[in-house]
């Protein structure tokens, strides 16, 4: 979640500010932006939401691109081509 510092002070938001915006307390937002807590799935489409932005938004294209094969490495192979349809069809958008 590299890009989320960024986008949070273009927006003039304070860690504050959003953490209260996505529910949690500032210190999380903190470390999400230091790199040093996890985040899940579910965190990150909340910070998305809260900001108004795609959750890829978050990530730098390689990170996003890794963190994709990863999960794409442990689902069957017909639930690998369903993800594939969708994220050509994202990709048109």
């Amino acid at each position: 979640m590299q890009n989320l510092a960024r986008i949070r002070k273009g927006r003039k938001l304070s860690q504050a500010q959003l953490a209260e915006m996505v529910g949690v307390n500032q210190g999380t937002i903190s470390k999400i932006e230091r790199g040093s807590e996890s985040v899940t799935l579910e965190m990150v489409y909340k910070i998305a939401a809260a900001l108004g932005i795609p959750a890829a938004s978050l990530f730098p294209r390689g990170e996003l691109e890794d963190r994709v094969l990863a999960a794409m490495s442990r689902i069957s192979p017909e639930r690998r081509q369903a993800v594939l349809v969708v994220i050509e069809a994202m990709a048109r958008e």
